[in-house]
């Protein structure tokens, strides 16, 4: 599975969705290793035909720059949300004579790929790389490090779904802008202050 360099953002359809806000969670999650010390942060983003995809960058970046921090490109990849994916942006990543001492991967899947890679270049996470995700998968809970990660609200978002459905079988009339549901930023091992 490729793992590619990142091309150039493009605006997300943000409405007439349930949801949460990806970008305000990747922004989060960002400012999150930041606070810890990492400035020199990489990015895995995920399949680039997903709108998700295209926000959770959109924080990454958002967040770097407010804080004055130029990301490397080299530094910015692409998977494609898979395990395999993340273990050949893992393998990019951290392979190289310098690599960054935080990862945020935009799923759990290729998070966990990224922890898998670092053990098997002997690095330890948090103390040789930090590693973030998204989506907080009771997989990412059961890994060793846990997973740092974002909560979706899913029952949630499940609940304002079929109410829009609903309301569409009787035909009232929806609202038009998104139904935005908050997120949680999960603390587990997987990240510490920089080494």
């Amino acid at each position: 599975t490729p793992c590619v360099r990142l091309g150039a953002v493009t605006a997300p359809e943000r409405g007439g969705r349930v949801g949460m806000d990806d970008v305000a969670a990747a922004y989060e999650m960002t400012e999150h290793l930041i606070g810890l010390g990492h400035r020199d942060i990489g990015f895995i983003a995920g399949d680039a035909r997903f709108a998700a995809t295209q926000m959770r960058r959109q924080g990454f970046l958002d967040a770097m720059q407010a804080h004055g921090i130029a990301p490397r490109a080299e530094w910015l990849v692409e998977g494609d949300f898979t395990f395999e994916s993340g273990m050949a942006c893992g393998r990019q990543l951290l392979g190289g004579k310098g690599r960054p001492t935080a990862i945020f991967a935009s799923n759990d899947d290729m998070a966990l790929a990224v922890l898998r890679v670092a053990a098997e270049l002997g690095l330890k996470s948090p103390d040789d790389v930090s590693v973030a995700g998204f989506d907080n998968t009771p997989s990412a809970q059961l890994s060793s490090p846990p997973l740092t990660s974002i909560r979706q609200p899913v029952g949630e978002m499940a609940v304002e779904a079929t109410d829009m459905l609903l309301q569409m079988i009787r035909g009232e009339p929806l609202e038009s802008r998104a139904r935005v549901l908050p997120f949680t930023l999960v603390q587990g091992g997987s990240t510490g202050p920089v080494g």
